[in-house]
């Protein structure tokens, strides 16, 4: 058997957020479901192609029916529309999956009151020493 080595640093969160159930799903039919596709919100500025590594961070998981299939895929409604029909918005979605996964990685206590971003920039430095200069 050959060990690989554990990912770190966006690919690591990425990793884990791939195994977690449809936020959509979860949130609308209170079902679980797997086999997701991530999806890049829109968020903070960032262009949809950039090689910045937060953008990484500003990921949700999505069933194909919610990502890009069905009629309420995120693709067909638009973003906005889509986060209205979740009743929430990109930075409190975003900030419920940080604060899930941070415990699986054994980080530190995470500052309190952080936005998204803030969070966001928080897991890269701790998991990749990557610093952003705002």
């Amino acid at each position: 058997m050959i060990l690989l080595p554990a990912p770190h640093g966006s690919s690591a969160y990425m990793t884990w957020l791939a195994s977690q159930p449809c936020a959509a799903c979860q949130r609308l039919y209170g079902v679980t479901n797997h086999g997701v596709q991530l999806h890049h919100l829109r968020v903070w500025g960032l262009p949809r192609r950039t090689n910045n590594p937060l953008r990484n961070y500003s990921v949700i998981p999505l069933c194909p029916a919610h990502h890009t299939d069905g009629p309420e895929a995120v693709h067909r409604m638009g973003e906005q529309q889509f986060l209205e029909r979740l009743g929430t918005n990109a930075d409190d979605l975003l900030l419920h999956y940080y604060a899930a996964y941070v415990p699986t990685r054994y980080l530190p206590t995470p500052p309190a009151g952080a936005g998204a971003r803030q969070m966001a920039q928080w897991l890269l430095e701790r998991e990749s020493g990557v610093r952003l200069n705002d």
